[in-house]
């Protein structure tokens, strides 16, 4: 059939059509294609990504000349979008400050050849750096961790009233001195604000550049008021789960000014010595939380990437913060820092950190988390649970605990007190053995010399440590004869104030002596920096020399701050006042020590006749602070106006003493001749005493049977 007219007139009009309606395309095409070229050349990539505290990157999104409107769209991690520019703007900046985890997108209309607008999206862009969220929310997946750790001191150490005492007093020192460095971190930006501690105590506030300078707070003696009256609420978390799981590695260079070479011995570790993530977010913007498990160990639903780190495991982790010194020298060792903390070195020098050691109970490593994560003490160092890692994990595995025991206890109201007191006085039975003696070949009728003997058996460091220069640690001795008149005393506490109650009492090595609102001694001007005027009944004069030498006194195993003076040596109470730190008074790991005591026991010393037998108890106690520092403490925040939570009076009686070991043994009047008492015989003892009187038993048995049947 030939086609008429009209039917070709209609095939000529959709042919037509269909090349207008071809080109139209090509020509939107062709726009959108120059669009995404100049999206590409223009708007990215973003210059860089801050990466430490304090910086910014300035930025400027410009589209090219076909865009007439541009939005710029923002989103935090887990929020909706957000349009942060107006329309019809050009152009837009921003300053992209750390820690601000953003994804960012571009939103533009550009106008085509054909007169049609047409949006256009970028891709997302992550422009932040390091993030770090609440613990709560780590909590709905890891119910058990976050139980175990808000009741840490690792939630506490941002808040504690000791700390944030204590740092205060430094920062004002420092101040008044001229902020000579050997507290306050110069780190370029905040470089009079003291981070020295806040480093390792509120990490979170020093990384989000939380804290003010000396001259942006002039509230109190132009120093910054008390931290935690500043901090937002996730860094008053102190080290919350999102601070150890993003650390990364150890720091090329440790902070606070110290020179790294200084720690050649620790490899630089300690002062704060990490280095957290660049970044929060890996290529899929899944956050990335460091742990001992990689992703493909894990069994849970994934909510963020898990990546393994077999740093996080070591004790090198644990060391940046446990390892302390100050940048000045030691005017006793002469070395080039001061040893404020030392647990990461004892450690290193110790049987617990070799597996082959004759000494080592357990034949293999034990690390910082090997005792402070496991079931230690209610099991071995080195035992673990096994548990759910996360609530949707379909099996258990290995865990860790996160009570992270130690040997403090939070001084105010605080979760889970009754939990960290009960696994803390377990920590500390177990730490040293006691054992009491007497020399029987120096007995005399007017002399009784006993020895005491420790043996520091369940800790991977000295005892005392960490803070080693504030902590108490004593021997107390009792010699009571058969009518109960006292013999001889040592190590005991007196109720002076009549409130029933001896943990605000301090020990009688030294009397009538209090500390000011710097922690110095009141009138020690005076004296001349000289403390014998303050030397107590009990004071230690294994220390004197000459005739005033003699083995009675206190035995105090706390390390001790100390101060050149134009005489000698003196102790003093703050690091703030020493230029030297002596450590040498704390226990090593497996060294048994022997102190002897030698205990007048004639009417001429006595004043009275003893009657036989003789009662001689030894018995070992801890208490975390000297009551004379703590009260120099509260009279600073008092004076300083710092109001912090629970620095009044009270701290005092929270100040716990806990009894770790003891010992008692009974002396008859023969020379040499002791009874040890039944309660104070070490199962061991008893077990076999038990066999004996069992086989004694057994013969009397068979031995009848025998002669029955003859």
């Amino acid at each position: 059939m030939q086609e008429t007219l009209w039917d070709l007139f209609l095939r000529a009009s959709k042919l037509a059509g269909f090349c207008a309606l071809l080109t139209i395309f090509t020509c939107i095409g062709l726009s959108n294609a120059r669009a995404n070229e100049n999206y590409v050349d223009i708007l990215f990539p973003i210059p860089e990504v801050p990466k430490s505290p304090g910086q910014s990157v300035y930025t400027v999104f410009k589209p090219s000349e076909h865009v007439y409107a541009m939005y710029l769209q923002e989103q935090s991690v887990g929020e909706s979008w957000l349009t942060v520019a107006p329309p019809e703007q050009a152009s837009y900046s921003t300053s992209l400050e750390y820690g601000e985890i953003k994804r960012y997108r571009i939103m533009y209309l550009e106008e085509t050849d054909l007169g049609q607008s047409v949006e256009h999206y970028s891709s997302e862009e992550v422009v932040g750096g390091l993030s770090f969220q609440s613990p709560e929310s780590c909590a709905s997946c890891h119910p058990r961790q976050y139980e175990e750790w808000q009741t840490s001191t690792m939630a506490y150490s941002a808040i504690s009233p000791t700390f944030n005492t204590l740092e205060h007093i430094g920062n004002m020192i420092q101040d008044e001195e001229g902020r000579d460095g050997r507290f306050a971190l110069n780190n370029g930006h905040n470089e009079s604000t003291a981070l020295f501690c806040q480093n390792c105590h509120s990490p979170v506030a020093v990384q989000q550049n939380e804290f003010v300078t000396f001259e942006e707070n002039k509230d109190t003696y132009g120093v910054p008021v008390a931290a935690s009256e500043y901090l937002s609420e996730i860094a008053s978390h102190g080290v919350s789960c999102d601070v150890c799981h993003q650390i990364e590695t150890h720091a090329e260079n440790v902070t606070g000014g110290i020179d790294d070479g200084a720690f050649d011995f620790l490899g630089g570790i300690a002062n704060s010595s990490f280095s957290f993530l660049d970044l929060s977010l890996d290529e899929n913007y899944q956050e990335i939380k460091l742990g001992p498990l990689s992703g493909e160990e894990l069994t849970a639903t994934p909510v963020h990437s898990a990546v393994k780190s077999d740093y996080l495991t070591s004790s090198e982790f644990c060391a940046s913060c446990h390892d302390v010194r100050i940048d000045a020298e030691d005017s006793i060792t002469g070395e080039s820092f001061r040893r404020l903390e030392n647990l990461f070195t004892e450690w290193t020098q110790s049987p617990w950190a070799d597996a082959s050691h004759s000494d080592n109970p357990v034949q293999e490593e034990v690390t910082c988390q090997g005792c402070h994560m496991s079931l230690f003490p209610d099991a071995p160092p080195n035992t673990y649970d096994t548990n759910l890692v996360a609530s949707s994990s379909t099996e258990e595995r290995r865990v860790s605990n996160h009570y992270f025991t130690g040997v403090d206890l939070p001084l105010i109201d605080f979760p889970g007190i009754d939990i960290t007191r009960d696994r803390r006085d377990k920590l500390l039975s177990q730490a040293v053995t006691l054992d009491v003696e007497l020399d029987e070949f120096r007995q005399t009728d007017v002399l009784l010399p006993i020895e005491v003997i420790l043996e520091n058996v369940g800790t991977g460091h000295n005892i005392p440590s960490g803070f080693s220069q504030e902590r108490q640690f004593w021997i107390k001795l009792e010699v009571v004869d058969s009518n109960d008149q006292i013999v001889y005393e040592s190590g005991y506490l007196r109720d002076s104030d009549g409130d029933g109650l001896i943990n605000d009492e301090d020990l009688n090595n030294f009397q009538n002596m209090s500390l000011d609102s710097n922690l110095e001694v009141v009138g020690i001007e005076d004296k001349g920096y000289d403390l014998h005027d303050y030397y107590g009944e009990d004071f230690n004069y294994r220390l004197m020399e000459g005739e005033d030498k003699k083995n009675l006194g206190l035995i105090n195993f706390g390390n001790e701050f100390i101060r050149t003076t134009h005489q000698d040596h003196e102790e003093v109470f703050s690091p703030f006042l020493a230029d030297a730190m002596d450590n040498t008074h704390s226990l090593e790991p497996f060294k048994k020590e022997a102190f002897l005591y030698d205990v007048p026991i004639d009417r001429e010393n006595l004043g009275f006749d003893i009657e036989y037998p003789i009662s001689v108890k030894a018995s070992l106690h801890f208490r975390p602070f000297p009551p004379r520092f703590l009260k120099g403490l509260v009279q600073a925040n008092a004076e300083h106006q710092l109001n912090l939570q629970g620095m009044d009076d009270s701290l005092l009686d929270k100040n716990e003493i806990v009894d770790m070991a003891e010992k008692t043994m009974m002396v008859e009047g023969e020379f040499g001749k002791t009874i040890p008492l039944i309660g104070s015989m070490s199962p061991l003892f008893l077990f076999g005493l038990l066999v004996l009187v069992f086989l004694k038993l057994y013969f009397i048995v068979v031995s009848r049977k025998t002669l029955g049947k003859l």
